[in-house]
């Protein structure tokens, strides 16, 4: 989460909220079938996307010299935000960490139930612990009812963190794909309130299509340029190649393709200047498509910038 009157840095990301799962006095786990499991155990909660496993690379943890460090990421297409990371040490005393960060959609959810559901009935003597905030570990129990539990944090999670947003500023969410931008609302509302729900579940579903409806589309990495004031900027260049989503930054590059002429805009300017363009498509607050144009558009926009930098 990252607040800022001038958007664009890269956001730290908020590990407030974040919940760790550890099981203990466990036999070997083959991962794939574990990971089949999980699969039908989401199919079976309303969740049937894809599930996809991002083998990660972690650091070595002491004190697990003995032990093979496995570390991987699971997602579900189109349903999870952040996705759910595994730590697994198979050796003499094989455990398992499980991690549901701040902001997990309810497929991540599922996906973490999913696979604690896996392993305690595998090992119905294994001892399940969670840390929240990186607190004192205590016992907890798998049921349906603490996954309940637990995604509603997710949502109290998003929603504060919206609502904690000062004014002029946004709040700026890291998702498996993408991140996701929101503005700042000044209504407080209670958790027991219809309108805490509706608002905290309609964040969340945004924060999910955020990271899935633009797979198909070209994104341009963050770059950094410098102010005539020698002050530091994020930037990205964008050209008419392609429909592109372009991401958070502070300053967009336009390019000419005839002769590589560039442009360095505000990203507020351009949004306040071109956001009624039929070639833009508006994702949040501060994140759209351009469509790709035909280039005699592109050169018509291109001359009506005024660059900046």
């Amino acid at each position: 989460m990252i607040f800022r009157n001038e958007p664009g840095r890269e956001p730290e990301e908020n590990t407030f909220g974040k919940v760790d799962f550890f099981v203990y006095e466990i036999a070997a786990i083959d991962i794939d079938k574990m990971s089949y499991r999980v699969m039908e155990y989401c199919s079976a909660k309303g969740f049937g996307g894809n599930l996809v496993l991002h083998q990660m690379d972690p650091e070595d943890i002491p004190g697990y010299e003995n032990g093979k460090l496995t570390s991987i990421l699971y997602l579900i297409k189109g349903s999870s935000s952040q996705g759910i990371e595994i730590q697994y040490i198979d050796g003499i005393d094989p455990q398992i960490k499980v991690t549901v960060p701040s902001y997990a959609s309810w497929g991540d959810v599922a996906i973490a139930f999913g696979i604690l559901t896996a392993i305690t009935e595998d090992n119905p003597e294994c001892v399940v612990g969670i840390s929240e905030n990186n607190n004192e570990l205590r016992s907890f129990m798998v049921c349906d009812e603490n996954r309940k539990v637990l995604y509603a944090t997710r949502l109290n999670n998003i929603y504060n963190c919206i609502a904690g947003v000062p004014y002029n500023a946004f709040a700026i969410l890291n998702g498996c794909n993408h991140k996701s931008v929101f503005a700042p609302i000044y209504e407080k509302f209670d958790s027991d309130d219809k309108q805490f729900w509706d608002f905290s579940q309609k964040a969340m579903q945004q924060f999910v299509k955020t990271q899935w409806a633009y797979e198909d589309y070209k994104t341009i990495p963050l770059e950094e340029i410098t102010s005539p004031w020698g002050e530091p900027r994020t930037a990205r260049a964008v050209n008419n190649e392609a429909d592109t989503f372009v991401e958070v930054c502070q300053y967009l590059v336009f390019i000419n393709p005839s002769n590589g002429e560039s442009k360095n805009v505000p990203l507020d300017e351009f949004i306040r200047n071109f956001g009624d363009n039929p070639y833009l498509e508006h994702v949040d607050t501060l994140q759209f498509i351009i469509h790709k144009m035909p280039d005699e558009e592109w050169m018509t926009m291109f001359d009506s910038l005024t660059a900046v930098l």
